[in-house]
């Protein structure tokens, strides 16, 4: 019983903190996303096929759908624990 304790909370710890990251991550880029004076339509994570074939442990690439002067954007952003690290339009 002791076991189910201990692996219930070390899962609810871990929800919580995916969480809070990915909250700060999509504030950090509707941000980015202001200042270039667009919309955000959508932020999603990227597990495979982004342009940061270097990220490691704690970086995080984003696919990142926004919509400026009426056209529909598309840029690849990378997060680390830091905040926004790299940001490029594809």
């Amino acid at each position: 019983m002791q076991i189910l304790l201990i692996l219930s909370l070390v899962v609810a710890v871990i929800y919580w903190a995916r969480r809070t990251r990915i909250r700060r991550d999509k504030g950090l880029i509707a941000t980015k996303v202001g200042e270039l004076g667009a919309e955000l339509r959508h932020a999603i994570p990227a597990k495979q096929g982004h342009p940061f074939p270097d990220t490691g442990r704690g970086w995080w690439a984003w696919r990142i759908e926004y919509t400026e002067a009426g056209s529909t954007q598309i840029a690849w952003a990378l997060t680390t624990r830091d905040g926004l690290k790299e940001w490029r339009d594809a």
